[in-house]
């Protein structure tokens, strides 16, 4: 087969059109082209849309009827978006890995210079890789000395003056596949204490305790190494598949219960948690699920469920990697409406991302809504930019399913203003549970004792919501 010869965006375009792609705007699409390349775009992101019967009796390809030019665009900026994102991440990851390979390393040799060049201080067992680590890293040592760029002129200068090149100042010039044959070369006692510190931060990040495995690490760099490697150079990415020698790495989610690896984008997600702040985390959440939305919108579910699957992530994704925040019930009371006796449940949650309280208060709901019964449901969330502030829902529970009743999505009440006060209004309450130890230092936190906190939220819960207005919305929704 020869070439194929070289066709005009007009051209281009025409083809489209000629193989049943529905292009509502020529000058879009030509834009797009001259910007995007037809290659990319359309060879890249047409699977999901050929008419693969038709393609055969035509023997070129046939799309779908119906499909628009904007279907296939729109993956192709999915793709963008995703690769960037997860990039941007990549390199945080990056930049913590090298961080405390430099350290570790360093702490156990610092009476060294030019410590990684020894091949004495690498694991016995691992000495050809850590003769390819030191000739990597003489390389870069010499191609930076020869090079007129600032990280050059950094090594030379330290070289100058000191005599000595540190590994924490040379890694910033190492690649992220340096590093990843650095790591794999390491003695194991400095693969646990880097492995350590990972658990460490991340326990600190989610009050949860987890073991970081020194080989499972290993695979885990290289997993991400690849992955790094394929956003740089703008490969397609949400339907990735990394596979070694045909198989599937070995690698395991410790840190999610053992979510099994599947070697896709989402496994990327996950992966990310164990390095990222949960602050970069959940905004890494917010803004994937941002994409995932715009593309829900433009697709059928058909579609959507397919690309969905060729990321890996499952319908479930939030519930998966996101954190459940923490949550009590803290009172439980009866209201009579107009003779109905209708209980109210207190809750108190602590506040988040949008996605943790989503998710949190999901679990909430289900837990109420399988008593099968009507309730009224108060949900009060400590704002974690206002000391003293929180925010208080109200929801009604019925068999017709959960209605939100509360003015503005939320009332939101200073305990400032007026503590003393209400806290006497509800000083009749006695509670049975004891509060848990978490609840009680949010209670610290507003500078009171726990049962005082339940007795001042219960009573702004009232204030906010007349039971009038509850009667009002019971009525609305046939329930009494």
């Amino acid at each position: 087969m020869g070439l194929k010869p070289f066709k005009s965006y007009e051209e281009q375009l025409n083809i489209m059109k000629k193989r049943g792609l529905i292009i509502t705007d020529d000058e879009a699409v030509l834009k797009k082209l001259k910007r995007e390349n037809y290659y990319n775009i359309i060879n890249g992101y047409k699977d999901f849309f050929i008419d693969k019967q038709a393609s055969k009796v035509k023997n070129e390809d046939v799309f779908e009827n119906g499909t628009e030019f904007e279907h296939i665009s729109a993956l192709y900026d999915f793709d963008t978006e995703i690769r960037l994102l997860f990039l941007k991440n990549i390199l945080k990851m990056e930049n913590i890995l090298k961080t405390k390979i430099a350290y570790f390393f360093s702490k156990s040799y610092n009476n060294q210079d030019f410590n990684y060049l020894n091949i004495n201080n690498y694991n016995d067992t691992k000495k050809e890789d850590a003769a390819r680590v030191i000739a990597e890293i003489s390389n870069v040592i010499k191609n930076s000395l020869s090079q007129n760029y600032s990280g050059g002129k950094q090594i030379q200068h330290y070289i100058n003056i000191h005599k000595n090149l540190p590994l924490w100042v040379l890694s910033k010039q190492l690649t992220f596949g340096n590093m990843s044959f650095l790591y794999s070369s390491l003695k194991e006692s400095i693969q646990k204490e880097i492995c350590n510190e990972i658990a460490e931060e991340y326990e600190k990040e989610y009050e949860k305790k987890i073991k970081v495995d020194e080989k499972n690490l290993e695979q885990i760099i290289k997993f991400i190494n690849a992955i790094r490697n394929m956003c740089a150079h703008n490969d397609r990415i949400y339907s990735v598949l990394i596979k070694k020698k045909g198989n599937i790495p070995n690698i395991m989610h410790s840190h999610l219960n053992y979510y099994i690896f599947n070697s896709r984008i989402f496994d990327v997600l996950i992966i990310l948690k164990l390095f990222v702040t949960r602050e970069e985390f959940n905004l890494l959440l917010e803004e994937l699920e941002g994409h995932l939305n715009r593309l829900e919108i433009i697709y059928n579910s058909n579609i959507f469920g397919k690309v969905l699957n060729e990321t890996g992530i499952p319908k479930n994704w939030k519930n998966v990697v996101a954190d459940l925040l923490f949550w009590e019930e803290i009172y439980e009371n009866i209201y009579d409406i107009k003779g109905k006796e209708i209980k109210a449940i207190h809750v108190f949650m602590e506040s988040g991302s949008e996605i943790e309280e989503e998710i949190t208060r999901n679990e909430i709901f289900q837990k109420y809504k399988n008593f099968q019964q009507n309730i009224i449901l108060y949900i009060y969330e400590k704002l974690k930019e206002k000391r003293k502030y929180t925010k208080i829902s109200t929801f009604l529970i019925f068999d017709k399913g959960i209605e939100k009743i509360s003015p503005f999505g939320g009332s939101i009440n200073s305990f400032s203003e007026g503590l003393s006060s209400l806290i006497e209004d509800k000083r009749d309450i006695s509670f049975e549970n004891k509060p848990s130890k978490k609840f009680e230092k949010i209670a610290e936190s507003f500078g009171i004792i726990p049962d005082d906190l339940k007795r001042g939220l219960i009573a702004m819960a009232e204030m906010t919501l007349e039971l009038e207005e509850i009667e009002t919305a019971f009525k609305l929704y046939g329930v009494i």
